[in-house]
């Protein structure tokens, strides 16, 4: 199955543009679930981070695990390629449409 960003609600393609504009600004050229994690947390008035928190995890401490291992991914300066999802990213949008 394709995914496809008209499919999701508004929060869901404002996360996707969050991760995005997080890969975009780390000269990452993949999208991958790190960088939609760390867009739906860029929402402080999220479902995601209220029902992290109501868990009792604490969400800067995830924030801040999610940024260094963001910092890891390979990057490229220079070109402005299009960035596309990784495969790993394109399964969790095949198994949330289920």
């Amino acid at each position: 199955m394709a995914f496809r960003m008209d499919k999701l609600t508004v929060k869901a393609q404002e996360a996707v543009q969050n991760a995005h504009t997080v890969a975009q600004e780390s000269g990452h050229r993949q999208l991958t679930p790190l960088h939609l994690l760390r867009g739906l947390l860029m929402d402080s008035e999220g479902i995601p981070r209220a029902l992290l928190s109501k868990l009792g995890a604490n969400v800067r401490q995830i924030e801040s695990q999610v940024t260094s291992e963001l910092s890891r991914l390979p990057s490229s300066t220079g070109s402005n390629a299009e960035i596309g999802a990784s495969r790993e990213l394109l399964q969790v949008f095949d198994e949330a449409q289920k």
